[in-house]
């Protein structure tokens, strides 16, 4: 029996997991595990790859991927800059 996943549960499913992701990177990151830079690289080599997937792919959701992966990046480095004393 196979299962169909209407377009709206994908949506679902992939806010779903990007959240999982970012949780767990976070997690990594505030237990010492990974550092800020570590974080920084996986999320960069994270968009880096969805926007080759949408070059050879030439699908506009890649590309949307892709930068909501920069946006996470961006919205961390800047937080990070807040968590810092002084």
């Amino acid at each position: 029996m196979d299962v169909v996943i209407s377009s709206s549960e994908t949506r679902s499913l992939s806010l779903a997991a990007l959240y999982i992701c970012q949780s767990l990177l976070l997690e990594l990151e505030e237990t010492g595990r990974i550092d800020h830079d570590g974080v920084q690289g996986l999320l960069k080599d994270a968009a880096n790859a969805l926007r080759q997937s949408s070059a050879v792919a030439a699908k506009s959701q890649w590309m949307e991927a892709g930068r909501i992966v920069d946006a996470m990046r961006l919205r961390h480095d800047r937080l990070s800059v807040l968590d810092k004393p002084g």
